[in-house]
């Protein structure tokens, strides 16, 4: 996503920018009309229109000054193929001052100089560049995520470390034109950790007056709380409130690094990590207000808006659903709900015309993504692309539930059993083809020799099929080899299903994951396991939801998180607490086992019940304190 550009200052009219200079010209008029009439009209029929903004001002603020950690001299401009070597200390402590605004840098005529810095975190951020003199130089700053041990892979290592490792970056080359306090500035925000300048003087010496950095992204106030009596369990919660800054701007996005877009199951994850750990719900409207508005005549959401690229996901529209249906959970608005339904309904409908004579869904055209499993370049199965597949019926199983609760909260009861009718059917279909009792689980294929993690998920979470069924899938996951496994994104439900089903081993040795996130130097989640992509992609920061939704188990039981259901599951933890909010306030949860035996409190906001799960009991809960 990170355009490079170059900017030459003996071309600048920088008069016009400190609008000292009287050279300013009459504004283009974009668009007419079609004729004189619509002309004299045109604030009707314009195709440019303001909107009220359904977000509050983003975050802006002075970042820290960068870090020196490297200063060396390239043979060649072509910094991508010399490997980072270590440093003069002297020379470093130069750069150091400089970056932290105690004085300028003078680059000496006809000089090569590289210089890098780390800016300690994951930022996104505009910069400003001001220099003089240095007619002829070249002045490149470029960002990176990390540095990576090969040039040609994806190869990085510990991020924390840069010396012997490549630069890769994207950013600005700036052209000097000789004049005094010259200030270059970024065209957009530039995500990243490292900052490389490469400076390239001709005839005369460059002087570098300063270097700024003003840090944005969407201001989200976290509000969760969590400890256990082991700190690993929760290591990753910085790392993970981070992915989710720096992955929200006017719209939350897969990644600022490489794409900056926003996808439908990406968004999903990302919205119940935004839920448990701010409350925030002005940018989970705008979301699905924006996917809404993406549904074609064809009924599919795009798998990405905006953009001016159009892409279908054709399961991405399948938790579109799931993502409305979390929103009224969490919100309880009605209104919006009701807007929205038509764009539920195509979508059910663009599925139910897609059932084969046996009853199980065939694979609509499209991009029919799953997860980035090792060995599916194209993140599904040959099955789930072009056929009929285990998990794509199950999936399509798994969103006729939702549907039909949405419908019945829209007090629609008969379109409420159609969508009930219809899942009867197909969990019926899907047991006959798919269920494979020897192996204890659903196959992608009717022959039974491809079996994914993905299918199983959903299946559990469907709440269908009989707990005796469920229990053998957990079983299975648990002991069998030969099962293609969920990777980062699609891990949150597997660990839905595991918290569901009350497997702790399940739930926590795939947690283990995130755990170790910050051994490695990460200071985002990665898009998936090593090596990734992107290092920073939020639809990695779903444990988030998983601490307060799943450990201390809490969710909602009634739209706007009007009644609550607590289950906690807290595995080989001797202790749990934390709090998390909610509409009328925040839920405080203090969790103890000893022996076997499960103590603590819930404290629910004033007006709010529930009922807490434990050991096979159902407690009610009152509004305050309850102490079990």
């Amino acid at each position: 996503a990170g355009s490079r550009f170059a900017i030459h200052g003996d071309q600048v009219p920088w008069g016009f920018l400190t609008g000292a200079a009287g050279d300013w010209k009459e504004p283009a008029v974009l668009w007419k009309g079609s004729n004189k009439y619509l002309a004299r009209k045109r604030e009707f029929f314009t195709k440019w229109h303001l909107r009220p903004s359904l977000l509050p001002a983003q975050y802006e603020q002075p970042a820290k000054p960068l870090r020196a950690v490297c200063c060396d001299r390239p043979s060649g401009p072509d910094t991508e193929k010399l490997k980072v070597s270590p440093s003069d200390p002297e020379e470093l402590a130069e750069w150091q001052r400089f970056f932290d605004g105690d004085g300028a840098a003078v680059v000496p005529a006809r000089t090569r100089l590289r210089v890098i810095g780390d800016m300690e975190n994951y930022r996104c951020v505009y910069h400003s560049l001001r220099v003089s003199g240095g007619k002829g130089s070249l002045v490149r700053v470029r960002y990176a995520e990390c540095l990576f041990e090969d040039p040609a892979s994806f190869r990085k290592g510990n991020r924390d470390e840069f010396t012997g490792k490549y630069y890769h970056g994207v950013g600005a080359s700036y052209y000097p034109g000789g004049n005094p306090g010259e200030t270059y500035r970024t065209l957009w925000w530039i995500p990243g950790r490292y900052v490389e300048f490469y400076i390239e003087t001709g005839d005369f010496a460059l002087t570098l007056e300063a270097f700024g950095q003003t840090e944005t992204h969407y201001d989200y106030r976290f509000r969760s709380e969590f400890e256990s009596s082991d700190v690993r369990v929760s290591s990753f919660v910085p790392i993970a409130r981070r992915s989710l800054e720096m992955c929200t701007h006017e719209t939350l996005m897969d990644c600022p690094f490489y794409e900056q877009l926003m996808y439908v199951g990406d968004t999903r994850v990302e919205l119940l990590a935004v839920y448990a750990s701010s409350g925030d719900t002005a940018i989970a409207r705008k979301a699905v207000d924006t996917f809404d508005k993406s549904i074609g005549t064809e009924g599919l959401t795009k798998s990405r808006y905006p953009s001016h690229l159009e892409q279908h996901i054709p399961p991405f529209s399948l938790f579109y659903v799931a993502m409305v249906y979390d929103y009224y959970m969490y919100t309880g608005d009605r209104e919006f709900l009701a807007e929205l339904m038509h764009g539920i309904r195509s979508i059910m409908d663009f599925f139910a015309r897609h059932i084969n004579e046996r009853g199980l869904l065939r694979a609509p055209l499209g991009w029919n993504f799953t997860d980035w499993v090792p060995g599916f370049p194209g993140g599904h199965s040959v099955y789930t692309a072009e056929g009929v597949s285990g998990y794509y019926s199950v999936h399509y199983l798994y969103t006729l539930a939702l549907a039909a609760r949405l419908e019945e909260f829209m007090g629609e009861a008969e379109l409420s059993l159609r969508y009930m009718k219809q899942a009867a059917a197909l969990a019926e279909s899907i047991e006959e083809a798919f269920w494979k009792e020897d192996a204890g689980l659903f196959s992608e294929d009717e022959e039974g020799a491809m079996f994914w993690e993905h299918t199983q998920c959903l299946a559990v979470l469907t709440g269908l099929f009989p707990e005796e069924r469920t229990r053998r899938i957990m079983d299975s996951l648990a002991e069998k080899d030969g099962i293609h496994r969920t990777t980062i994104y699609f891990s949150h439900y597997l660990l839905e299903a595991a918290a569901l089903a009350g497997r702790s081993d399940v739930f926590y040795g795939r947690l283990a994951f995130w755990s170790g996130l910050p051994e490695l130097g990460f200071r985002t989640t990665p898009e998936s396991p090593e090596p990734p992509r992107s290092d920073c992609h939020a639809w990695g920061a779903h444990p988030l939801y998983h601490l307060q939704s799943n450990i201390l188990g809490v969710k909602p039981a009634a739209p706007g998180f009007g009644s609550v259901a607590v289950k906690p599951l807290l595995g080989d933890l001797e202790w749990a607490r934390g709090s998390m909010p909610h509409p009328r306030g925040r839920i405080e949860c203090s969790f103890t086992q000893k022996d076997g035996r499960l103590s603590g409190t819930v404290v629910l906001p004033e007006g709010v019940a529930g009922t807490l799960e434990a050991g096979g009991a159902k407690i009610p809960l009152s509004e305050g304190e309850n102490s079990f």
